[in-house]
This record gives structure tokens, sequence and C-alpha cells, in this order.
């Protein structure tokens, strides 16, 4: 069986592995997005609706519609901690509450805290609730306007959540002179807007109140009212939420728009990264440039070449390897290989620790060749010789790179690589780590803000997650839009046709080979093109006699196959580095109201929170 991969096997692969890492990316944001949106969901008061009714004693019947949203958390209930409520004899305060329109336990006890509050927990102490509900909760409360003059909390500071959508009402028999408003923490002077819809009658509206801010009204009180005015009507209707949505919708909202955007942007790339070929003959490469061309997916490319038992004359074997697998080192192997049939190198036996040496006898078939030069020089840097897979040469290594910056100059050349997608392979490959980044970052806080909530999640989530899988696949996949031209993949099908024929070589390719005076260049194709192990098997076969590298120094052109495959296998160990304990040469380094009230001075106010 061949060991060589060809481009549509790893590009298979490749894919396999993206697709397997978008979904475990799918999972991941999905898990991090609920648990963002589940730790940031926090209890709030979506709607606070409270009334005063003024009482000719100074005393206030208070009424206040509670909208609680207990976000992602199961409670028993809420509770409203009061200042000036005489808990002493639980009979003889007037609580009034209802739950969602229904009677609900509740219980009055003293608390204490910094006011001396009076506690009214509402709830069951046996069940839990969750999700948002109304509370309604009536209590009178004395010294609210003292001798006429008006103090009232209507907002306490001792509120655990934030308040959103809160609306103040104070009525009475009298008019109001000179209203005041102040709100923010305690002793703030903060001063806000306060209506008088009409006589004996104060308004304030606040879109949200963090937690630990409050409001205080005051007035004097001005002439009687022949009437007192209506009281203003209680919210009805629906009970108001924050909306926050479950955690299995975050999740799934996210794991799913991951996935449509990273197929999605496969689907794109694929499309831009078909191959481009001549519509009448797929293999010419004598096709003019004004000839109609088709395309193929790279995957279904190698289906169209043709059978051939010569490699296309226009390449040298490390550019045949080059054009059929850039990726995969061996060409550099026949690009060594072929210079020494050359004349540039010789090689000794020491199938182990083969040494090339530079300046052998044949230095007269020399061809002058400034890639060559540039290559060997940076390789055996003033060395006359060079021996293979002892250890890490460093100077080799240079060489060896060098290869592959000279043949991706030579495909840049040769026309062979359409240049636009070149550019477009390393703006994508740029652009990926962007979106990636900028997805996974959004996900995070789109799923805060679902928890919070915040009205933009729904948009925002959705987007980074697909923007995130975008990224993902992008990143590993920008090589494939990079396309050769219709000549090039002309060339590239000549190529895969004979590995194809070097892959299934028996002892009679071989002889004929060797007669032909080829079997050196088809060695060298082979080790190019990934075919070395079953190229030197059949070499193996077709001879009673091993070859011996002897012969290729005594100038015979039959060259060592099996030797060949050695340095392979040798130049691996000579361009690797080898972590060894102790070695290491890297280190590293640790490294106001009118009157001059402020909030909290009245009566009333306190706090709330759920238990």
């Amino acid at each position: 069986m061949s060991t060589a991969v060809t481009e549509a096997q790893e590009v298979r692969r490749r894919r396999r592995w993206r697709v397997g890492l978008l979904f475990v990316l799918a999972a991941v944001l999905g898990i991090a997005a609920a648990m963002c949106a589940g730790l940031a969901s926090s209890e709030s008061v979506a709607r606070l609706w409270v009334q005063a009714q003024l009482a000719r004693d100074g005393s206030a019947r208070v009424t206040e519609v509670i909208d609680y949203d207990f976000g992602t958390d199961s409670r028993h209930g809420i509770y409203r901690d009061v200042p000036g409520l005489d808990a002493e004899d639980a009979e003889d305060v007037e609580v009034a509450v209802t739950m969602d329109g229904k009677p609900v336990f509740h219980e009055v006890v003293p608390y204490g805290g910094n006011g001396g509050e009076t506690r009214i927990r509402i709830g069951d102490p046996d069940r839990t609730v969750s999700g948002s509900h109304r509370y309604r909760v009536v209590y009178r409360l004395p010294d609210v306007a003292p001798g006429g003059k008006l103090a009232w909390n209507a907002v306490g500071t001792g509120w655990d959540v934030p308040l959103d959508d809160v609306e103040l009402h104070v009525t009475g028999a009298h008019a109001f002179d000179a209203p005041g408003c102040v709100s923010g923490r305690r002793a703030s002077r903060t001063a806000c807007d306060i209506d008088r819809p009409r006589p004996g009658h104060l308004a304030a509206t606040f879109d949200h109140l963090d937690a630990r801010h409050g409001v205080t009204v005051s007035a004097a009180s001005g002439a009687a009212l022949a009437t007192v005015p209506p009281a203003p009507a209680e919210p009805t209707g629906a009970v108001r939420g924050h909306g926050r949505p479950g955690l299995l919708q975050v999740l799934f909202l996210t794991a799913g728009t991951v996935l449509l955007g990273g197929f999605l942007a496969e689907w794109s790339q694929r499309l831009a990264g078909r191959e481009p070929l001549w519509k009448n003959d797929p293999t010419s490469s004598t096709a003019s440039v004004g000839d109609s061309t088709r395309r193929v997916d790279v995957t279904r490319l190698a289906a169209l070449a043709p059978d051939t038992s010569a490699p296309p004359a226009q390449l040298t074997p490390a550019q045949g390897g080059y054009l059929l697998n850039s990726v995969n080192p061996r060409y550099r192997t026949a690009w060594l290989l072929t210079a020494a049939q050359d004349g540039h190198l010789a090689l000794d036996d020491n199938e182990s620790h083969p040494t090339l040496t530079r300046g052998t006898s044949r230095q007269e078939v020399t061809r002058d060749d400034e890639d060559v030069r540039e290559v060997l020089d940076r390789m055996f840097a003033g060395r006359n010789a060079v021996t293979l897979g002892v250890s890490y040469d460093r100077r080799f290594t240079e060489g060896w790179d060098r290869i592959g910056l000279v043949m991706n100059r030579w495909s840049h050349e040769s026309g062979l690589v359409d240049r636009r997608s070149a550019a477009l392979s390393s703006k994508l490959s740029s652009a990926a780590t962007v979106l990636l980044l900028v997805g996974l970052i959004g996900v995070v806080v789109a799923g805060i803000g679902a928890g919070r909530p915040w009205s933009a999640w729904p948009v925002l989530l959705p987007a980074a997650a697909a923007l995130a899988g975008a990224g993902l696949m992008l990143t590993g996949a920008s090589e494939e839009v990079f396309t050769r031209t219709a000549e090039g993949n002309a060339l590239w099908l000549r190529v895969e046709g004979f590995r194809r024929y070097l892959a299934a070589a028996q002892e009679a390719e071989v002889r004929a080979a060797a007669d032909a005076g080829v079997l050196d260049l088809y060695t060298a194709w082979a080790v190019s093109l990934g075919e070395a192990e079953r190229w030197s098997a059949a070499v193996e076969r077709a001879t009673s006699v091993p070859l011996v590298p002897a012969a290729y120094r005594s100038g015979s052109s039959l060259l060592t196959p099996l030797l060949w495959l050695a340095v392979v296998h040798a130049v691996t160990s000579s361009t690797s580095r080898v972590s060894v304990p102790g070695t290491s040469s890297a280190s590293f380094t640790s490294n106001p109201g009118g009157d001059g009230s402020s909030v909290g001075d009245g009566a009333g106010g306190g706090g709330g929170g759920s238990w």
C-alpha cells in the first residue's frame, strides 16, 4: 500500500478535523455563554409603583406594587423592611399582602437594622417561587407629614437589588407648596424632578435606581382642597419581568449559531477554493489564456488525473513534489537528490548517518545555479561535508529551510499559482484570527448581558457566536482558498498520474527505467511524491545484486533508492530540535431638595429583597 498522502486525502482530513473542532467550539461556547448568563443573572425589581395617601393626622396609607424578578434563582418570596411600623403586637399592625392578585402568607416581625425597621416577610417557608411575580403590600405609616410638612422616604436606601421603572405618587387633602425631591445614596442631596399633575397630587418617575439608592419627597402643606384628588390607577396587566432567557435557550442559541457561522464560512471558502481546469483538456498545459475553464473541488481533482509513465518534462522532481503537496517537506529531500545527480553533492554509503560532501570529482558538470549555491552556502557554511542523523545541525537546517523559500519563490514566479488567491488566503488568515477573538469576547459579553438582562443580547449573542464559528473554520481553511492556475492544475494532474505509476510500479517498470537511463530521475520523483518506500521495494525485487553506493561513486547512473530513503529519515534528525533536560537555553522571569433635605430624612423607606 502506498505510504504517500495525496492532496485530496490531506484536504479531507483537515476538513474533518475542522468540523470536529467546530462541534467542540459550539459545545464549549454554548456552555460558557449559559454559565455567564447564570452567574450574571441577578434578582431585581422590574417595576415599583408606590402611593402614599395622606390623612389629616399626618399619617399615610401606603400602597406598593412590586413586580419582583427572581432571575434564575428560586426563593420563598420577598421581604420589606419598613421603619416606623410598630411590631410589638402583630395584630395591631395594619398590613395586607397579595401575590399575583391572591392572598399570600406573610408575617410581621421586629427586625432592628440601622433604622429600627420592622420586617414584612412574604412567602411560604415550605415552598419556593421563581421567575417574576407581582406583590401588593398595603400598610399604614405614621408621621409622614407631621405638622403639615411632608417628608417621606418613598424609596428607602435598604433595597438589596436594583429597581427599574419606579413610579411614586403622593395624594392628600391639601395643596403642596415648595415640593422637593432628592435621590441617591443615604444623605445624598441630588435633586430629582417632581411633578404636580393636579392640586393635592405629587408624582415622580425613575427609569432605574441602583441598589442602596433611594428617593425622598418633601413639601409644605398648602390650602385645603374642596375635594381630595382621586388615587392614581395601580398597575394592571401582565407582571413585568426582565425577560431573562433560560440557560438552555442561551446554550442552544450559542451552539447553533456557532455551527451555522462555521458551516457558512466552510461552504464559502470551498466555493472560492475550487481549482480552475481547461474545459476541453484539463491535462493540457499548452492551452491559451483565452480558452474557457471550469472549476472543480480539490478533493475531486485527482479523479481526472491521466495514467502516465513519465513525469512532466517542465518540472524537476522537487518542483513536482512542491506542486503536488507543498505542505509536506519531502520535496526538499528530492531537491538534495537532484543536486547530487547534477554533481553538486556526493553521498557516502553509511545508511545510519549518511554524509553529504560538497565539491566532488563530478564538479566539472555542475551548472551555474544561483539557487543551488544559495542553499548549499547556508547548508555547509564553510564545511566540506555534513553528516546527517547524528544531532540537530543549525547550519544544515538553515539551508534546509532555504530550500522551502526557493521553491516558494519559484511557485509564485512560475505562473502556476493564482496570485489573487494567494493574496486572499493571506488576508483571510489574519482576518480569521480577529473574527475568532472578537467572537469569543462577544459571546462572553452577550452571555453576561443575557443574565443582567441587557436588551441587546439577543442580537449580539448569535452574531458573536457566528463570528467565532466562522473565524475557527477560516483559521484552519484559509489555505484552501490558495489555488493554482489552469496551467498549474494541468501539470498537477500529470504529476498525480505519475505518482500513481510509481505507487504501482513493479520489477518491469524498474527495469524499463534503468534501461532508459532514468532510474536516478524516477528515484528522485519517488522521494518527492512520497512513494520512496514502494519504489525502493520494487528496485530490490528487480535486482539480483543489491545496488551499492560504490556504483554511484564510480560513475554509474544507478543511484541507490534505499540509501536516499535513509537520507529522508536522517534529515529529520538533523533539522529537529530535541529538548534535553538541563540544556535549555531559554530563560524566563516571573512576572437636593429645595428645602435642604437629603435622602433618608423622612418617614418610611427601608428596603427589601428576597429570602
